[in-house]
């Protein structure tokens, strides 16, 4: 992709920006608003991604063979390598220092990107913003650096965002943010008007309905996974034997397969976000609160042959406000007299499906561990779908 450079010596004015705040992942605040003079269009600024279909891109990533686990696709990323020196706008002040990037891909429901160099300096600050709508994530700050450098987001509605790096003149050392890739949301994950509300099977059953009286703690466990800004899967927190609180949650290993085989499982554990309590408050589809996301993990066991994998989130701490429980799980080789499965189905709000019947011992198939599955024969309440992993 063929960057532009643009440099821009313009007078500004540090003001407040008067937009609301979301997010866990942030330290909220509220962004320097930079008064540019009528001449310095942030066009100047802009990379647009090239031009996508999104009709064509669920036609493609439908699902073909019924039997083929595979998570639930809901967007196209694309490879870049924005960064602070090679694209966007700088302006300076005597305090403060502010870079803008604006980045569009036409079209799309929202946009999320991966940073693969993400290393801010304290008291820097970077936000990410819906200029229309008023929506902002951040501020991300230096207590989101990690050793790995990587860092995900949730995705942020509408076809065009702007990133704004604020950095003050002295710091210990300057901030590095790179780029690495920009999803296009093709299916409406978070636009009110296209979220997969609904569009899961109409037998599904939200979580808070009547049926589901008992679950209350195992639900407060369950999250939504984006690995890669691409596809959605469902986790559960897991509690171990130390009982010390270790944030570890159980997912499918199916969902942190890359198919292109660009990635290995452990850069798709770091690039992942967590969402919990997306869930509607009541039995009715209410949609749920998107703000309770944490970013990255480190993979710490995976078995494709029993399609497990165990990831330890990059936070030491759930915040309390989530509603953390560490769901328990034993060693015996009897079957479960009836089983329940908490799950977001197409990455929708959460869901319960019900089986009141004892469980088997089954295979999945030929390319699975033989006897190594509980098959659930009938659901008497709800279904699983892409997503449900």
């Amino acid at each position: 992709m063929k960057l532009k450079f643009a440099h821009s010596y313009v007078n500004i004015l540090l003001v407040i920006m008067p937009l609301g705040v979301l997010g866990q992942l942030s330290k909220g605040g509220t962004p320097i608003k930079v008064e540019k003079l009528k001449s310095a269009s942030y066009i100047s600024d802009l990379v647009a991604m090239p031009s996508l279909d999104n009709t064509t891109l669920k036609m493609q990533n439908s699902r073909i063979d019924q039997n083929q686990l595979k998570p639930f696709t809901f967007a196209h990323s694309f490879d870049v390598a924005l960064n602070l020196n090679n694209s966007g706008v700088w302006y300076n002040t005597s305090k403060v220092n502010v870079w803008q990037l604006h980045i569009r891909s036409t079209g799309a429901y929202s946009l999320n990107l991966i940073f693969d160099r993400f290393r801010l300096p304290e008291n820097a600050r970077l936000f990410i913003i819906n200029e229309n709508s008023g929506e902002i994530k951040g501020a991300y700050t230096s207590e989101n650096n990690s050793e790995s450098n990587v860092f995900a987001v949730e995705p942020i509605s509408g076809e065009e965002l702007l990133l704004q790096y604020e950095e003050p003149v002295n710091v210990p050392y300057r901030g590095e943010i790179e780029i690495a890739k920009v999803a296009h949301d093709f299916v409406g994950i978070t636009a009110k008007d296209h979220r997969p509300l609904g569009l899961s099977g109409t037998c599904n059953i939200n979580v808070n309905c009547d049926i589901a009286n008992g679950s209350e703690n195992i639900r407060d466990g369950v999250c939504r996974i984006i690995i890669n800004g691409t596809e959605l899967c469902t986790g559960t927190l897991v509690n171990n034997t130390s009982l010390d609180g270790t944030p570890y949650v159980l997912t499918a290993y199916h969902c942190l397969v890359d198919a292109a085989k660009q990635k290995t499982q452990e850069q798709l554990a770091q690039a992942s976000v967590f969402l919990f309590n997306y869930e509607s408050p009541y039995c009715g589809s209410i949609d749920g609160d998107v703000s309770h996301s944490l970013s990255g993990s480190t993979l710490k066991a995976s078995f494709d042959s029993l399609d497990f994998s165990l990831v330890r989130l990059s936070n030491n701490t759930i915040p309390n406000q989530f509603r953390p429980y560490l769901v328990g799980w034993n060693r015996k080789n009897s079957a479960p007299s009836s089983s329940i499965c908490i799950h977001h189905p197409l990455g929708d709000i959460k869901k319960i499906a019900i089986d009141n019947n004892a469980a088997v011992t089954a295979k999945l198939n030929s390319t699975y561990l033989n006897n190594g599955f509980w098959n659930i024969l009938t659901w008497e309440h709800g279904v699983t779908e892409e997503g449900s992993s």
